[in-house]
């Protein structure tokens, strides 16, 4: 499993999903538990803040939007990071924001995943923040059991879901066999235990207490992926 990550290929997406867990624990989880979905007055304060970094992504940005909007939970601001692209991607961005008021645009030059992230994550408003991708798919209850979730256990910093890569035509072996030791990791202590192996949480498919994550630093470069760093600065927190 070392470095798995990094088989994940351009071609590689994740549609993130939900399934049901009774089992509870402290620190992170990677599926929430099943809960009830309620509609979301979305002109009220947004419970959820959702960062999503865009580059060159004119081509699946639309989807990845869409299913975000579409979410059973309506309040949240959508925050959409344009990492200096140089296709049509800023074009879609706008068009967004002007038909959704949730939806706000961050423009910048391309400094690259880190910087946008840090961008992005100056403007969220919301208690939490969850992750997304430009080229991914989020299940449309994803947030409203995520929030659910995190407003039920205050001692939760974390919460993630399973994930499926798509098309599945596409998805590398690599990638497969990272995806299928990911979505074993159904617990706290499941997670914890196996931490230093890989990245145990899909990035894309996260739901983080914003304080947490201003805590620790927010994201920083130290060589390797952003991501994985944070989760174990976490972990150590």
């Amino acid at each position: 499993m070392a470095n798995a990550r990094a088989r994940r290929g351009r071609n590689d997406r994740m549609l993130s999903s939900n399934v049901e867990s009774e089992r509870p624990f402290r620190f992170m989880r990677s599926n929430p538990s099943r809960v009830e979905c309620s509609q979301h007055d979305s002109t009220a304060q947004p419970a959820v803040s959702v960062l999503m970094p865009c580059y060159n992504a004119e081509d699946t940005v639309d989807k990845a939007v869409q299913s975000i909007l579409q979410q059973s939970l309506e309040r949240l601001e959508l925050i959409l990071v344009d990492d200096g692209s140089r296709d049509g991607t800023a074009a879609k961005l706008a068009e967004w924001a002007s038909s959704d008021r949730r939806v706000r645009v961050i423009a910048r030059s391309h400094e690259g995943i880190l910087g946008a992230l840090n961008a992005g994550l100056s403007h969220c408003q919301a208690p939490y923040v969850a992750r997304m991708d430009a080229d991914d798919i989020a299940h449309p209850e994803r947030l409203a059991r995520q929030v659910e979730t995190l407003d039920a256990h205050p001692d939760l910093a974390v919460v993630g879901s399973l994930v499926e890569g798509f098309p599945q035509e596409d998805v590398r072996e690599g990638f497969r066999i990272y995806l299928d030791w990911l979505n074993r990791l159904v617990t706290h202590d499941a997670i914890v235990r196996e931490i230093f192996i890989e990245s145990p949480l899909a990035h894309p498919s996260v739901c983080m207490r914003r304080r947490w994550l201003e805590r620790v630093g927010g994201y920083q470069d130290h060589g390797w992926p952003e991501d994985y760093d944070l989760w174990l600065r976490l972990y150590l927190a």
